[in-house]
């Protein structure tokens, strides 16, 4: 039995996948993945792409931005699903759109990309979320940090080869070099607008801590985040934190003195997110269950978790920042 969020039936589309796959020659078993990433969070762009070393990352940081790089002249109408990149990874919640109505665009676009493998990634595992993400059209609805193990598993139904390709790229190709860096992010929150003419390739230094597929703790998979990203890039990746940490603290705060339970569901999601990305557990678990407390039957309770938040938030920046 496939574990929940990995949706495995024979749908139509997983069928058109594998019908669709053009595998040319042995030595695309071992060329990088393209994965285009739909993700607003800074924070987690950077994990992201450190947990996706060795393969070509595109970022998007809206959804427009997404469905434009899709649209772009070098992809547009192609039925060659090799010219395409290889998989998706969909944030649910993005600023101009939900990841369910991304990627119901993306299965109704002409050619290749319409059966693309979409995979949702994201802080919330509610049920409600998962169903949404298979009704879309995804195959697998995955949490953040993004496991690669889980992702593999979810491929291996749909797209083997792809995740054979994802093992090889964990480990690092033979001959590659990736950039230590990651191009194409804006530090306003979203990723560089797409050209029209083509995709802002991006990759960063190996995270071994999580392409190894073993099994790390927690101080394992911290250290190995901070050797992905570098010092400065670590150092970086913590103060985009405390910044964005803060105001999605703040914005709670403003959205429970209004009652405005939507709101304080959105900032507390969102705060799980980069706060999971950067191992921090325990904010990532009580902004979770402050944010499914407001999505339930009464939401005026999530008040009571409030000043537990803010413990746990402030310990987190001490850990960081220490």
């Amino acid at each position: 039995m496939a574990p929940q969020g990995h949706f495995m039936s024979l749908t139509p589309i997983i069928l058109l996948l594998s019908r669709n796959l053009r595998m040319k020659s042995a030595q695309d078993l071992t060329r990088p993945l393209r994965v285009l990433v739909v993700e607003d969070d800074l924070v987690n762009q950077r994990v992201t792409t450190a947990n996706l070393s060795g393969h070509e990352i595109t970022m998007a940081g809206t959804g427009t931005e997404a469905l434009a790089a899709l649209r772009c002249e070098k992809f547009a109408g192609t039925s060659d699903v090799s010219a395409l990149p290889d998989l998706v990874l969909l944030d649910l919640f993005l600023p101009d759109m939900t990841g369910e109505e991304v990627c119901r665009r993306i299965r109704g676009m002409a050619g290749g990309a319409a059966v693309l493998p979409v995979v949702a990634y994201t802080a919330s595992q509610e049920p409600m979320d998962v169903d949404s993400a298979r009704e879309a059209g995804m195959i697998a609805c995955l949490g953040k940090p993004l496991d690669l193990q889980a992702l593999r598993q979810a491929l291996r139904g749909v797209r083997p080869d792809l995740a054979a390709r994802l093992v090889l790229g964990g480990r690092g190709l033979p001959g590659q070099q990736a950039p230590s860096a990651m191009s194409g992010i804006g530090r306003s929150g979203s990723a560089r607008p797409m050209s029209s003419q083509g995709l802002n390739h991006a990759a960063s230094s190996p995270y071994t801590a999580h392409s190894s597929g073993v099994s790390a703790s927690s101080e394992e998979e911290w250290a190995g985040l901070r050797t992905a990203l570098g010092t400065a890039g670590w150092a970086e990746a913590v103060e985009i934190f405390r910044e964005d940490s803060q105001r999605y603290v703040a914005a709670i705060s403003a959205a429970a003195a209004a009652e405005d339970w939507s709101a304080l569901a959105a900032a507390a999601h969102k705060l799980a997110g980069c706060s999971g990305s950067l191992q921090q557990k325990a904010l990532k678990n009580h902004a979770s269950r402050l944010e499914r407390q407001c999505r339930g039957p009464a939401p005026t309770l999530a008040r009571n978790l409030l000043a537990e938040l803010e413990t746990h938030w402030k310990t987190s920046l001490r850990q960081l920042e220490g």
